[in-house]
């Protein structure tokens, strides 16, 4: 009697481990696992109570044909199945790799980053900005900023 109660403790720690050799899919089965330990109904109310459209929970986890997780379902799925991640290095994995790997020479500054964008990105950024801003504007707004341009326009031709 006291072993089926505890396989039956859904506050039980709950492990598993992913590795580079089963990667995503170990993960969305040790999903699948957790919530099977925690006997929850993934098409039922935890969709509601994690914040997420109805049955969505059940598509990340379907055995069949599921759907990527995303960054923004993992929180809720972690917090529906009451799990936390915990990132740990793999020192086997390491030592396989690091040799292969190329190293930094310097560690990069936040302050010493500099952005280049060429003059087509940055017309087309403009752009972008003239056509948020227009639409953004009321008619009359619209209306007395065509007015100043077009000052601007015949003050340059009669200049000329």
């Amino acid at each position: 009697m006291a072993d089926d109660q505890h396989s039956l403790d859904t506050t039980s720690q709950f492990r598993a481990e992913i590795t580079g050799a089963n990667g995503y899919s170990g993960l969305i089965a040790a999903f699948r696992a957790r919530a099977e330990q925690r006997q929850i109904v993934i098409s039922g109310s935890v969709n509601a109570v994690a914040g997420v459209p109805s049955n969505y929970l059940g598509k990340l986890l379907s055995p069949r044909r599921p759907r990527r997780l995303g960054a923004l379902s993992l929180g809720p799925l972690l917090g529906a199945l009451g799990l936390r991640l915990l990132v740990l290095s793999d020192e086997d994995a390491v030592a396989r790799y690091d040799a292969r790997i190329d190293k930094r020479k310097q560690p990069i500054r936040a302050d010493s980053m500099e952005w280049r964008v060429s003059r087509r990105a940055f017309r087309e950024m403009q752009a972008k900005g003239r056509k948020a801003r227009w639409n953004a504007m009321t008619p009359k707004q619209r209306s007395a900023w065509a007015r100043k341009l077009n000052r601007i326009r015949w003050s340059k031709a009669e200049a000329a």
